[in-house]
């Protein structure tokens, strides 16, 4: 044991004292990304090794790098928030997690990926040395179609890549990639259907689903070369002074588990921070969301493979918005699911069936569980309140609750006081942090509102049944927005039929923290819409940030969900092929659907507004700051401050003002709308500028319309009108006034 921990020893100082130096002194892309890479993965597997002592190989590694990811963002966020997180830092973190394993493994004295620790993966079964699969050739041919459609999809989007401004990507995309993703969705469908399902077949399984989900996800990482949202540009900008100077001022209380980890991976890889920003939350999503759904429902919950294979899929029936993009919110909702699935196996595991079941398979020498104790989860809830507390908060309700229906010592009359106090605490927890937020922030800013019934009912709208636009005649389109429409109606109703399943089962109790969290939540949600109004936010802004609590809390009811379209397919799949067939067609259409709901769209039924920024954007604030002589303000939309943003970093403030509009708070962006909203007239422009003037320390201001903008025709004459000083940038895409 101890010439092997030696050797571990000796290789992983070999390999970090190549990636200091890499870091300090190379800094080679090559060079950190194939070392940088293995670190991560031994490290991982030596990990992976100590938590998941009795599982299989891949699971150590591929769950090890998981909780060594997690790690480093929680870490990082610690040292950020009370120190900085520098090149000395980032060296550190290098040398200590290696010292830190070898030091545990010394001490518990077990010798780690030896031999004999080791399981037969669960996923894929070695014998004599070769990979054995048990598949038929009809099933071969049909992997073979999948893997060459999903190599076409994703040739057809990196063909399709724009830097103009686009409203939606199905504009450049063409409508075959529909039909071919509609195809790759059947094959996956009957792949999962038909293989035989034993253990060496489900991890290539599930391989291939991961792929799907990440062709699924990326389409905006792929389409959008400059990037895609307002969001991203932000968080981009303050992790690359991190980057460069350890810092940002002032340090944000929130988003440093992101950031810790975009900046980690930066100086590891020795990339720039928009790469692994960009790709953090669909290579996650796509990695360990699939695998965890799966493995969280099967160890009870879903008992035959094909169907808890097909669960991952099932997700993917709803739009998944959320996981197209890397933010805060999106990498911690991530975060809030695997909680959430990964929590499963610790429900069931004190009932007497499965105990019964666990003993059987140990008997008949199979995969152990792995069930992850409370201390993981809470490790988890950690990094998720690191990444952003508005995911925190919720993870961090349903885990107390889970504790407190797992203690055994307290009486029973004690535990239910204790148990409804909190619940009655957790209900208004969500407004009263705001709250209390906002009374110690300059810069969040809340307001009571008194039409608290109105707010009520438009709060419920999510649930009502919505029809299609029949009068636009495209059957096609009314159908798929139908289906968008409805999406929540659906889901509560499929989650409802499967709570009143395992309750007729008499398994509810053990899954009733997922209920709780979900009403208390929703209250929260409710006293939000219904007394609190965000008036640092702009409107639309103000609604999706509330809408964020109702997204999370319908997260807590995804298992009753997946369990009830189990059920659903369980029933169909044993009725006659054509049955099977049309139900495989129609789950097929579904995924295709959603594809196209989950990303921004400009068609006859939606007018899309979420325009991208452009090449065109960028050349214009580079006009800009090669005229201005010295200060000045631009009133410009999200997308031309977003390039500016991008390019320039938070170079100016004027006070608490920036000098380019951030929607998200701040006046300018009111300005800006002024300017552009109701009809244009010269004089109103002159007043609107001089107010800026008044507000801001500044002589000059620059006016930026896009020829996107509504109306943009008639601002741009009246425009014309109040200065003599104006530039068109790629022949009237952008025009910018002085």
């Amino acid at each position: 044991m101890g010439s092997t921990i030696s050797k571990y020893i000796l290789i992983s100082s070999f390999v970090s004292i190549i990636l200091i130096v890499n870091l300090y002194i190379w800094q080679n892309t090559i060079i950190g990304f194939v070392f940088g890479l293995f670190f991560l993965l031994s490290q991982g597997a030596i990990l992976g090794h100590l938590l998941f002592p009795q599982n299989s190989l891949f699971f150590k590694i591929f769950y090890g790098l998981f909780f060594l990811l997690s790690g480093i963002a929680l870490i990082g966020a610690l040292i950020y928030y009370f120190y900085c997180l520098n090149l000395f830092v980032i060296a550190l973190i290098i040398i200590l997690i290696p010292i830190f394993l070898s030091i545990i493994v010394g001490v518990i004295h077990e010798l780690p990926l030896s031999p004999s620790s080791q399981k037969t993966p669960n996923l894929i079964v070695k014998k004599r040395g070769v990979l054995k699969f048990s598949f038929s050739p009809e099933l071969v041919i049909l992997i073979l179609a999948f893997l060459f459609l999903i190599t076409v999809c994703f040739s057809i989007l990196f063909s399709s890549q724009t830097m103009e401004a686009i409203a939606s990507p199905w504009q450049v995309i063409p409508t075959s990639f529909f039909i071919i993703y509609f195809f790759v969705s059947l094959a996956l469908i009957g792949i999962t259907f038909y293989s035989p399902q034993d253990y060496q077949n489900q991890g290539l399984i599930l391989f291939l689903i991961s792929l799907y989900v990440l062709l699924s996800v990326s389409v905006a990482l792929i389409i959008y070369q400059l990037g895609y949202g307002f969001d991203l540009f932000i968080h981009q900008a303050t992790e690359k002074v991190i980057a460069e100077r350890g810092f940002i001022a002032p340090k944000p209380f929130y988003y440093l588990g992101q950031y810790s980890l975009v900046v980690f991976f930066s100086k590891l890889f020795a990339v720039p921070v928009k790469w692994p920003d960009k790709l953090i939350v669909p290579i996650f999503t796509s990695l360990w969301l699939p695998f965890t759904i799966y493995w969280g429902l099967s160890q009870n919950l879903l008992k035959e493979k094909k169907y808890a294979l097909l669960s991952p899929l099932i997700f993917l029936i709803l739009p998944f918005s959320v996981f197209i993009v890397t933010t805060p919110q999106n990498l911690a909702n991530f975060y809030s699911l695997i909680i959430i699935f990964s929590s499963l196996p610790l429900l069931v595991s004190e009932t007497k069936s499965f105990r019964t079941q666990i003993n059987a398979e140990r008997n008949n020498n199979a995969e152990p569980r792995g069930i992850w104790p409370l201390s993981y989860l809470i490790f988890l809830s950690l990094v998720t309140l690191a990444i952003h507390p508005l995911a925190g908060i919720p993870v961090f309700i349903f885990l107390v609750l889970l504790i407190l229906l797992k203690i055994k010592t307290l009486s029973q009359i004690l535990k239910k006081i204790i148990f409804w106090e909190v619940i009655t605490l957790f209900s208004i927890i969500i407004p009263l942090v705001f709250i209390i937020f906002s009374s110690i922030s300059s810069q969040f800013h809340i307001t009571l509102n008194t039409n608290f019934g109105r707010n009520f009912f438009y709060s419920l709208n999510i649930f009502t049944l919505r029809g299609g636009y029949w009068n636009y005649f495209r059957s096609l389109y009314d159908l798929i927005y139908l289906y968008g429409f409805n999406t929540n109606l659906l889901f509560l109703i499929l989650s409802l039929i499967g709570i009143i399943i395992l309750s007729l089962k008499n398994k509810i109790r053990l899954f009733k923290v997922y209920i709780l969290t979900f009403l208390i939540l929703i209250i929260n949600y409710i006293l939000l819409k219904g007394f609190i109004s965000f008036s640092s936010l702009i409107e639309y802004e103000r609604y999706a940030f509330i809408g964020r609590i109702l997204e999370i809390g319908l997260y807590f009811l995804t298992p009753f969900f997946l369990y009830a379209f189990y059920i659903f397919s369980k029933r169909l799949w044993g009725l006659s092929s054509i049955f099977k067939f049309a139900f495989m067609v129609c789950l097929s259409l579904a995924l295709t659907a959603s594809l196209y709901l989950s990303y921004p769209r400009n068609d006859r039924f939606e007018a899309g507004h979420n325009f991208n920024v452009s090449s065109s954007d960028i050349k214009a604030v580079h006009s800009i700051e090669n005229d201005a002589a010295g200060d000045y303000i631009v009133l410009a939309n999200q997308s031309v401050s977003a390039a500016a943003i991008r390019e320039f970093g938070f170079k100016k403030y004027y006070g608490e003002h920036f000098y380019y509009p951030i929607p998200t708070g701040g006046v300018l962006y009111s300005f800006y709308l002024k300017m552009t909203e109701g009809k244009p007239e010269k004089e109103k422009m002159r007043n609107i500028t001089q107010e800026v003037m008044d507000l801001v320390p500044v002589k000059t201001v620059y006016f930026v319309i896009n020829e996107y903008w509504h109306n943009s025709s008639k601002i741009i004459q009246e425009a014309k009108k109040t200065t003599n000083i104006w530039t068109s940038i790629d022949d009237g895409r952008v025009f910018v006034f002085k």
